[in-house]
C-alpha cells in the first residue's frame, strides 16, 4: 500500500522513513500525525489487528477485504458506515449507518512508526463515570452505547473495592437482561447489512 510522503511536510525529516521521533520537533510530530489521520480517514483501509471479531464475521455484515500489508488491510465498509475522528488525533471511530459507534481504532502513521489496531465495541457495557466539576465523584453505570440505562452506584473518594463490586453488579445485571451483551454483533439490529 502507498502511504503519505512526509518529506517537505516537516522541515527536519531527512527521509520518508526516519526511525526516531527525536529527529522531529513536537509540533512537527503533531502535524505528521494529523496528516496520517487525514490519510486514514480518506482511504479504504482498516487495521490488520482487529480485536473482538473475525474477518469472516465482519464479511457477514457487509465488509469487503482486499490486499494487506504488515499493518493495514484494504477494506470496503458496509453501505452507510464511515470512519470519524474522535477527540485526540490518533483515535478514530467506526460508525454504522445509524451513526452508532461500533469500533474504536487507534492509528499512528508517522515517518518513524506505523501502528494501528481496531476493537469492535459491544452495544451494552459497564462503565465507570466521572461526575461533577472536580471529576472526583465516581459512579458505575450500565451503558447502551453512550447512554446510561442503569446507574449502579457511586462514591466520592477512590475506592477500588467498591468500584469492582459495583462493576460486578452491572455485569450481573447485563448477564440477566442481555445474556449475549459481550458479543459485538448482538442487539444492534436483526440485520446489520
Amino acid at each position: 500500500m502507498k502511504y503519505p510522503d512526509f518529506r517537505g511536510v516537516i522541515p527536519r525529516a531527512r527521509s520518508n522513513h526516519t526511525k526516531s521521533p527525536l529527529d522531529y520537533e513536537p509540533d512537527d510530530i503533531k502535524k505528521v500525525e494529523r496528516l496520517g489521520v487525514a490519510y486514514f480517514l480518506d482511504t479504504q483501509i482498516l487495521p490488520q489487528d482487529i480485536q473482538g471479531a473475525s474477518r469472516e464475521a465482519l464479511v457477514n455484515i457487509g465488509f469487503r477485504f482486499g490486499r494487506a500489508d504488515d499493518v493495514f488491510i484494504q477494506c470496503q465498509l458496509p453501505t452507510g458506515w464511515d470512519k470519524v475522528q474522535l477527540g485526540e488525533s490518533r483515535h478514530i471511530g467506526l460508525r454504522d449507518r445509524q451513526g452508532r459507534l461500533r469500533a474504536a481504532i487507534f492509528y499512528k502513521l508517522t515517518p518513524y512508526e506505523k501502528r494501528a489496531s481496531m476493537k469492535m465495541l459491544t452495544r451494552f457495557s459497564v462503565q465507570p463515570c466521572r461526575q461533577g466539576a472536580s471529576g472526583r465523584v465516581l459512579s458505575v453505570a450500565v451503558m447502551d452505547g453512550d447512554n446510561p440505562i442503569l446507574e449502579i452506584g457511586g462514591w466520592e473518594e477512590p475506592d477500588y473495592e467498591r468500584s469492582e463490586a459495583l462493576e460486578a453488579r452491572g455485569v450481573a445485571w447485563l448477564d440477566e437482561h442481555h445474556p449475549d451483551w459481550r458479543d459485538p454483533f448482538a442487539y444492534w439490529d436483526c440485520n446489520d447489512k
